[in-house]
């Protein structure tokens, strides 16, 4: 059994897809179903369903509103993966955990691996760590997988947003200075369960390949999608957004690849893939 935690968010939408394609069984929680900040909940829910693999594809991702509501933050992506540990090892479940490229400041001249040295520049980046640690010290069997620019069916990411912009404005300010990896929650979804069925453990990035500017990807998404309009680059700092964000945190997915013996296909024909196959307008 494969218990799925955030069960209503893009990435648990893409898993539910994926896990059903190959026939596995699963279950998938909301957080009416289980609120994984209420230990009590967690707890009853590993009693229910003894999972063998729990994927823990719940988290506040709000990363501006993290810069006030820091507590919830920590909550959800933190504590909870403190409580979710702790659990797994009790029931023996196998622990797969997401993480984010904001654990790292961007002052990096490359691609950042593994072995990098995180230092978050925000709220949202310092409770994804501190979950990331609460993990790594339990010295549980796990898999943690750094991703990026995530987007999937949901309202809340890049790709909704610019839809949004797109409804009411004819001229789109968009950052030309700020650049990571926009990865397909279905692609995450696909690699995540090879890595699982072939024992994968650590720590892990799992991006699409290469890289761009928040500029770039909002052009190919239009050009797509067949939108016409006009895009004018700006500074990020422009909008004077709450969090600080590394202006580069793209990271490298070769350590992943060599040692599944896989290929993960770049941003732009996993973007092609998705507004094909997957988009829902």
């Amino acid at each position: 059994m494969i218990l799925v935690f955030g069960g209503n968010g893009q990435l648990a939408k893409a898993f539910q897809f994926q896990l059903e394609k190959e026939n596995k069984k699963f279950i998938a929680l909301n957080r009416k179903q289980c609120d994984v900040t209420d230990y009590i909940q967690l707890k009853s829910a590993f009693e229910t369903f003894r999972p063998k693999i729990v994927i823990n594809a719940s988290a506040y991702n709000l990363v501006d509103e993290c810069e006030v509501n820091y507590f919830e933050g920590f909550k959800v992506n933190a504590f909870s993966v403190a409580h979710m540990t702790d659990l797994s090892k009790k029931f023996g479940s196998f622990f797969v955990h997401f993480s984010t490229d904001y654990v790292f400041d961007g002052s990096k001249c490359g691609l950042y691996c593994e072995n990098d040295s995180p230092n978050p520049l925000n709220e949202y980046g310092k409770s994804k760590l501190l979950g990331e640690k609460f993990l790594l010290q339990s010295q549980s069997e796990c898999l943690i997988l750094r991703t990026s620019w995530v987007y999937g069916n949901s309202k809340n990411n890049f790709i909704s947003k610019l839809m949004g912009w797109c409804k009411n404005n004819e001229y789109l300010k968009i950052a030309y200075n700020e650049f990571s990896v926009p990865t397909s929650a279905y692609d995450i979804a696909y690699y995540s369960l090879i890595a699982i069925n072939k024992g994968l453990s650590g720590v892990y990035h799992l991006v699409n390949s290469g890289f761009c500017s928040r500029f770039e990807w909002a052009k190919l998404t239009l050009s797509l999608l067949g939108i016409n309009k006009f895009l004018y680059p700006v500074d990020r700092s422009i909008f004077n957004l709450k969090a600080n964000r590394p202006f580069f945190s793209a990271m490298s997915n070769e350590l992943f690849c060599r040692n599944l013996n896989v290929e993960i296909r770049d941003w732009q024909n996993a973007l092609i893939d998705f507004l094909q196959n997957y988009y829902e307008k």
